[in-house]
């Protein structure tokens, strides 16, 4: 089948004369020798007469087919369109024989400079027309001369980096080609498949000149540009296989360091995985094949894989993750009213939702195909990736022992945890070896002959405290890559005593090493006093990536600073080395000393909400970590919550003008110390290290200076905390400390319900004198033979919430009571479902919008009026409101807010016949002396004893008999607080607040408690 003829082009320049191509070029005298269309249906040429038969003269022969050849040569573009199209262009055209000897070198260059910038113009103008002249780069590129050769590469190169598509070309076959298509379709085959023909020689070439000592460095930049730029296109494999040869060598040069950029940036920014797994399966069997003598780059390469690292922050196990925008909070997006949609019929309805039904479907089809197809290509790479390593570790090849290291660092959180106990003990030989190689040697051996050159040199690369800090952060990253292997490392007999020894030894020696700053890039400066340096060549040090001084940072970090919180580091070990740290700070050069000491401010100190009084804000400051008191614990704070004193005592301080204390109350988190006689001298203490618990600080709620929760570490007496059972999470815990106690200390301790817990009752009663109620132990709340009437202000509140569940605890607390408890509460109708389903129960609930609740609810009581109140918001003229609804045989009314502090209206209680209203401040249950600007209140032991029975009960009944109220997760950490959390709060009344922001995290409190979280 004959052969589409090349397009049609312009003859290049002759390079017989000393004179520009183009002034020798006779336009009229080629029109006139060229052959004219047409043929010949017949040969005229006479037969000559032989002596069996007649035949053609061959002389005859053989100038037509000269003649034939020279007809092809001119008619390049001349083609009958009814032949059957090949599908390919004439690439192969013969160069025509130039006698080069008689054209000075320069000449020959000029020449060709001018050449390839007219085809390549040519065919970056319209590739499709000109895509033939590929082939003239390729006759260009066989010149002898190699600036000639060169040019002619490079040209190619940036010609195939503009034509190539981004999609890979399929080579035709045989059926392909005998098909009928269309003019289009034909013509985009042939440039199609010109293109790949090219493309194909042009690798070829490139892999032959990359053997060339005169050529290899343009051909192996070539290979390497080409594999960085288009990837995706055919001939990768070879392309690759050019890059791999390179990097076969042991010595290092800058064409190998060419070839092993491109490979780093290939494995960066290849997303599907194909061709890191081409080009990592071409590594490792050259690698093997080489006995693993390759420099150490090459294994570097790996370190910039993405294995299965889109995984960890982008996708689930069924769906994908969108990248959400910090705070973003899922709400669904509001749906059109019906008169802004657009009209469709129910029959345009129906078509439109099964073609949306079909899109969704194809589009989820796709999308498993694509990420199934990424995840086999990954896990093929990542066990290509650990063989390597772990035939290196066995072998134990020196020179390429950082480079294993430090991949395996890398990759641990993919290591299957089968693997960890062979890898400690590879990595605690590797220390042992390292240490014997640095003792110093007999006698005998330094007198005996002397070392070959290449053993002197492989001693010379292998720097072994950079080895060994390797194998400590190797260690610590194999159990902290995986949150569950950290949680089960004593389970499965991971002890990394032996490399948290061999660091603490590792310190003042690493001191003394000039080294400790630089890199295998870095430069010596010469000695001021002539004194020798060492050499700056990249085989003096272990890894290319790393300092010395910030690999014994990553070390010091991964043993004083675990990311797990369940690994935590004891205190002896945490002084020890710190003290060691300030010695090794002041024999260390100037940068590193400021690093290290960084690092030991990093342990000593933490973040936290401090108080500003001038600007009567808080900002988040760095602060010394506390340090827990005898009988105290401390807490590594995971979550906080915010109640309506927080953002009111900033706004209105009542601190001191140069008071810095931590602000807020509510916390929750870890157990990451005791003090020594929190398990010692009491022997109730039943918390250890990790346990979940929580409470409250008072923070900026008086003017005593003490510290509040809002940071990252906190230290509380042990009692006054309460362990989380494992129902609960940390964010429903943070919210339940400081409203649970303030409730409980209302209905239990002031008003005197019955408890479900046992606490020193007439202390109690001799604290709260006259104002107490009497009847402590009468049953039923202390009236026989009638029902029990109780009221809760505000019952939406959280306090409120929590009230009503323990009045419902104290109802059955004592089983034979016949009297019937009846609850009625103020709130907004918006909450009434939720109050009037359990846990809550409410009775009977009006809305404290209307004037008339007192009246409502007197009626609805039979105009028997309430036994006890309790107002959980106390402003105002609340007080005086529910005052008003009491009985004569009223038993108390229990209040949050007191009077000598001009929250609520005072009123004359002897008018309206009713007990004065109980204030007590839930600080109280702190046991110290709380001191606000009018009046203090005396340390409380009753109520401290009261408040430690209370959380041991709510540590047994949280999750069965009290339920937690719903929390809000606020977006963001401290730096959100003031911003966000303090605004939708308020610092005035609950009438007060007012939010015009649009954020859905910003929608109006009520019903929950909003919490932050720390990590």
């Amino acid at each position: 089948m004959a052969t589409e003829p090349a397009a049609k082009r312009r003859r290049l320049s002759p390079s017989g004369d000393n004179v520009p191509g183009f002034a020798n070029w006779d336009l009229e005298q080629s029109y006139e020798q060229k052959r004219r269309k047409g043929k010949k249906d017949k040969d005229e040429r006479l037969l000559v007469k032989s002596g069996d038969d007649w035949k053609e003269d061959e002389r005859l022969k053989e100038v037509a087919r000269l003649e034939a050849e020279g007809a092809n040569d001119d008619d390049s573009m001349d083609s009958d369109e009814d032949e059957k199209d090949s599908g390919a262009a004439d690439l192969e055209s013969k160069p025509k024989p130039v006698a080069q000897s008689d054209v000075p070198p320069k000449e020959q260059i000029r020449q060709a400079k001018e050449d390839l910038a007219k085809i390549a113009g040519h065919i970056s103008e319209s590739p499709e027309e000109n895509i033939a002249q590929l082939g003239q780069l390729a006759e260009i590129a066989q010149s002898r001369n190699v600036t000639v050769k060169k040019l002619a590469m490079g040209t190619q190169l940036a010609v195939y980096k503009d034509i190539i598509p981004g999609y890979r070309i399929r080579p035709l076959g045989k059926d392909d080609m005998d098909a009928k298509v269309g003019k289009e379709v034909r013509r985009l085959r042939a440039f199609e498949q010109t293109l790949l023909s090219g493309f194909k020689g042009y690798v070829l070439a490139l892999d032959k000149l990359a053997k060339d000592k005169q050529m290899r460095s343009v051909a192996v930049v070539c290979a390497a540009t080409l594999l960085t730029t288009v990837p995706h296109f055919n001939c990768r494999n070879e392309v690759i296989a050019i890059v791999v040869r390179q990097l076969s060598s042991r010595n290092s040069s800058p064409e190998t360091m060419r070839c092993a950029e491109a490979l780093s940036q290939l494995f960066r920014e290849d997303e599907e995985g194909h061709a890191s797994l081409e080009a990592v399966t071409q590594l490792t069997k050259m690698m093997k094949s080489k006995n693993y003598h390759v420099h150490e780059n090459v294994l570097n390469t790996f370190l910039h894989l993405r294995l299965l690292s889109e995984f960890a922050h982008k996708a689930g196990t069924n769906s994908i993750d969108r990248e959400r925008a910090d705070g973003e909070d899922d709400v669904p997006a509001k749906k059109l009213k019906k008169k802004d949609r657009e009209y469709r019929s129910k029959r345009e309805r129906k078509i439109f939702k099964e073609r949306k039904a079909v899109a969704k479907e194809l589009q989820e089809a796709d999308a498993v195909v694509s990420y199934e197809d990424r995840d086999k290509s990954q896990a093929e790479t990542l066990k290509l990736v650990f063989v390597a390593y772990f035939r290196i570790l066995k072998a134990k090849t020196p020179h390429l022992m950082g480079a294993v290291l430090e991949g395996l660092a890398r990759y641990s959180h993919l290591i299957n945890q089968d693997f960890f106990g062979d890898v400690l003990e590879v990595l605690k030989d590797l220390i042992l070896h390292a240490e014997a190689s640095l003792e110093p040697a007999d006698d005998e051996d330094e007198q005996g002959e002397e070392e070959p050159e290449d053993e002197v040199d492989a001693a010379t690369e292998r720097n072994i405290t950079r080895e060994r800090l390797l194998c400590i952060i190797t260690a610590f990253a194999l159990l902290q890559g995986q949150q569950d292997v950290a949680k089960s490392a004593s389970g499965l007999q991971l002890d990394l005593n032996f490399f948290i020894t061999h660091l603490y030894r590792t310190l003042l020696p690493l001191a003394m090493n000039s080294d400790i700053e630089l890199s295998a890039k870095s430069a010596h400066l010469a000695d001021p006093n002539g004194l020798a340096t060492p050499a700056s060549t990249a085989k003096d040090t272990k890894v290319n990536v790393s300092t010395t001084t910030v690999l014994l940072l990553k070390s010091l970090q991964s043993v004083l600073l675990p990311p797990m919180n369940t690994k935590q580091v004891p205190p002896l070990r945490l002084a020890a080395f710190l003290k060691q740290l300030h010695t090794l700070a002041l024999h260390l050069p100037t940068k590193s000393a400021t690093a290290v000491m960084a690092l030991v401010q990093q342990i000593v100190e933490m973040k936290a909400l401090i108080l500003d009084v001038a600007a009567r804000t808080a900002n988040v400051k760095d602060i010394p970590r506390p340090i827990p008191e005898p009988s105290e614990i401390l807490v590594e704070v995971q979550a906080i919550a915010l109640n309506p004193i927080d953002p009111l005592y900033v706004a209105h301080p009542l601190a001191s003008e140069n008071s810095e204390r931590v602000i807020g109350s509510d916390f929750a988190g870890t157990v990451v110390s005791l003090h020594s006689s929190s398990s010692a001298s009491s022997p109730a203490c039943t918390l250890k290290l990790g346990d979940r618990v929580a409470g409250f600080l008072q923070g900026a709620c008086s003017r005593n200076d003490r510290p509040g929760g809002f940071a990252e570490f906190v230290t509380i007496p042990w009692d006054l905390v309460w362990k989380i059972p494992d129902g609960v999470s940390m964010e429903e815990a943070a919210g339940v400390s400081l409203v649970a106690l303030t409730a409980a200390q209302g209905m239990w301790y002031r008003l005197g319900l019955p408890a479900p817990f046992e606490f020193d009752r007439e202390a109690a009663v001799g604290e709260q004198g006259k104002d107490f109620p009497s009847a402590f132990d009468a049953g039923g709340g202390g009236i026989e033979g009638e029902d029990v009437n109780i009221l809760v202000y505000s019952a939406a509140t959280s306090v409120g919430m929590y009230a009503t569940q323990f009045v419902r605890v104290s109802s059955r607390t004592q089983p034979g009571v016949k009297e019937q408890w009846r609850l009625f509460g103020t709130a907004s109708q918006a909450r009434w479902d939720m109050l009037k389903a359990p846990p809550y129960s409410y009775d009977y609930l009006v809305s404290y919008r209307d004037a008339d609740w007192p009246e409502q609810v007197r009626t609805l009581s039979g105009r028997k009026g309430m036994h006890y109140i309790y107002d959980t918001i106390s402003e105002g003229d609340t007080v005086q409101l529910c005052a008003s609804t009491l009985s004569k045989g009223a038993k108390g009314m229990a209040i949050v807010r007191s009077k000598e502090a001009g929250a609520w209206t005072p009123f004359d209680t002897s008018e309206l016949n009713v007990p004065e209203p109980i204030y007590g401040a839930v600080w109280e249950g702190l046991g110290v002396e709380v001191e606000y600007h009018k009046f203090t209140l005396p340390a409380s032991q009753a109520a401290r004893a009261f408040a430690v029975e209370f959380y041991a009960w709510l540590g047994r009944a949280m999750g069965e008999e009290v339920v937690p109220v719903p929390v809000r997760i606020m977006p963001g950490g401290f730096e959100k607080v003031v911003e966000d959390g303090f605004t939708l709060l308020g610092t005035g009344t609950m009438g007060d607040r007012t939010v015009e922001r649009n954020e859905g995290w910003m929608r109006p409190v009520g019903g929950e408690k909003l919490v932050y979280r720390m990590s």
